[in-house]
């Protein structure tokens, strides 16, 4: 009985209100596809390995938005690669932007 009871208290107990979900935004403005993939960055300023979001096949001139794995703001790292192979990385607080610019 007494299980029953604290059951149906925790049952109505009001539930946490959920973060929204982290997107990000890849606006590639070059001329050639591109590829990213984004971590999360530790207090030590290097990026932990835990792919937290990315995205394939960004067609030069395209935007395209991705979810992250992550409900919070906070300071993530996007390594970018070309499709001529050559490599970007950016910095984004998440608290004040959620969009990255890939440039010719």
């Amino acid at each position: 009985m007494i299980r029953a009871v604290l059951a149906t208290i925790v049952l109505t107990l009001p539930l946490p209100a959920l973060a929204d979900d982290m997107f990000l935004t890849i606006d590639n403005q070059s001329s050639q596809s591109a590829h990213a993939n984004t971590y999360p960055v530790g207090d030590d300023g290097e990026a932990i390995e835990d792919n937290i979001g990315g995205q394939g096949d960004i067609l030069p001139g395209t935007t395209v938005t991705y979810p992250l794995a992550s409900t919070k703001c906070e300071l993530v790292r996007v390594y970018v690669v070309l499709a001529d192979q050559s490599e970007m990385q950016a910095d984004v607080d998440l608290c004040k932007s959620q969009t990255v610019v890939i440039p010719d």
